[in-house]
């Protein structure tokens, strides 16, 4: 059994629709907004990563690039 691995650099609305239930189990409180999630991904100083096997989604997480955040500020 592969684990199936995507990258996204654009937000997706079908994406983030599979994603967020994981996304809030993982963080009850203290999660970042969608919009700011969002927001990363449009100024392309994060990503997001999910994985899955047969097209059920597993896991997934969010890679940020604090030096394109640094530069930007």
């Amino acid at each position: 059994m592969n684990m199936e691995f995507i990258t996204i650099e654009e937000w997706d609305e079908a994406w983030w629709g599979r994603m967020e239930q994981i996304y809030h189990e993982a963080f009850p409180s203290g999660a970042k907004t969608k919009g700011i999630l969002r927001s990363m991904l449009n100024r392309r100083i994060g990503y997001l990563h999910a994985g899955g096997i047969r097209g059920r989604l597993l896991r997934w997480l969010l890679r940020v690039w604090w030096d394109k955040l640094r530069t930007r500020s």
